[in-house]
């Protein structure tokens, strides 16, 4: 994960920065994010088309660029019916991350693809390729329909199509009910759910039996401290790893080059993420066993959002949604059921939200379950 928007995000231990007063303004965002939100309206809204198709083929393939590589994954889309604006019988949608040999790029909120299966689409033109379409609003842009149902929300697809078609007419369709994403991924039983604690651990780990991750920040000086601190929660921990800054950088975040990047020097749009992390691990071992070392991790900080140090209602503050995406770095996983609503690691946030910055016992639980205490 990233952390993205609970229902409509306009623009998502002792180390805390200030909150409700003096709060520090770190990003004005988009001057026209007042007009984005998550929901089926605001999706029907910023999408060029929305479509009705099946799956028919799912193909990583790898981009080697002077700065660094890139995975990408194409799926090919038969589409059965468009329910906004003009596009061919097939379409391509391309999202970040895959595989490519025994090398695999993961990217918190993308949406995956199966062979086979009915979805339901916003799209735009994709930046990462000409023809090519990318989803709106990430995972939260992928529908998925079987037997005439949509299974990440309790609505039929014929209900989905009336609302859709009502934002379309620029009438006020109200709220969404709640989404869980069905990917593999992001909707696998959480380790420890039964003790009854709940963290979910994706099978990578960094190798090392004492683990020290240097980290490199990519922003402006104000954006240092609350990226330091959010790293300093999960060290004071007490696990094996620990998080080292290592000072400032000009490279860019996303692109294997054998850095672990935080940056916050871009717009990305209504993406629907207001950051996102990317990392990179392996596949190693034999057909008797294989296991995964983690080789690279990024985050990318979306500037389209507005962003303040503390509390603020206008905008996302950086040390709760950062604390989040360290997370991501020891490879723990985003949790989106209502009941682990209070954890770090949930996977929706709201503006003003400063939740996050502390720890829940869950959380911690989890760091000590993949790296043990130090």
């Amino acid at each position: 994960m990233c952390c993205w928007p609970l229902e409509r995000l306009r623009g998502v231990f002792g180390f805390s920065l200030p909150l409700n007063e003096g709060t520090v303004e770190l990003a004005s965002g988009d001057p026209d994010v007042e007009a984005f939100s998550l929901d089926t309206q605001g999706l029907s809204r910023v999408s060029e088309i929305i479509v009705i198709g099946r799956v028919l083929n799912v193909a990583s393939l790898q981009e080697t660029t002077p700065e660094g590589s890139l995975i990408f994954t194409d799926a090919e889309i038969d589409v059965q019916e468009t329910l906004k604006g003009e596009c061919p019988k097939k379409v391509i949608v391309r999202t970040l991350g895959g595989q490519a040999g025994d090398v695999v790029m993961a990217v918190s909120h993308e949406p995956h693809f199966r062979v086979g299966e009915t979805v339901v689409l916003f799209l735009a033109p994709s930046p990462f390729g000409q023809g090519r379409y990318g989803v709106c609003g990430a995972v939260r842009g992928k529908m998925t329909v079987e037997d005439g149902k949509i299974l990440e929300m309790p609505l039929t697809l014929e209900e989905l199509v009336g609302r859709i078609s009502r934002a379309l007419h620029s009438q006020d369709i109200g709220p969404d009910p709640y989404f869980i994403p069905v990917d593999e991924e992001y909707s696998s039983v959480p380790m420890g759910e039964m003790a009854p604690l709940a963290y979910r651990y994706d099978d990578v780990r960094w190798p090392e039996d004492f683990v020290n991750v240097k980290y490199y920040i990519n922003a402006s000086d104000p954006w240092v401290a609350p990226i330091t601190a959010s790293a300093e929660t999960w060290n004071v921990v007490g696990s094996k790893l620990v998080f080292q800054y290592a000072g400032k950088i000009t490279r860019k975040g996303g692109i294997r080059d054998g850095y672990n990047v935080i940056d916050a020097t871009r717009n990305y749009g209504p993406t629907g993420w207001p950051a996102q992390t990317i990392y990179w691990y392996k596949r190693l071992g034999t057909n008797g066993g294989y296991y995964y070392d983690l080789v690279e991790c990024d985050t990318l900080v979306n500037l389209y959002y507005r962003w303040f140090i503390g509390s603020d209602p206008r905008g996302l503050d950086a040390q709760n949604v950062l604390t989040h995406e360290f997370g991501h770095w020891i490879s723990l996983g985003d949790l989106y059921r209502p009941q682990w609503s209070e954890l770090t690691m949930y996977g929706y946030t709201s503006y003003g939200e400063t939740k996050k910055r502390t720890l829940e016992e869950s959380d911690k639980d989890g760091i000590l379950a993949v790296y043990g205490a130090r």
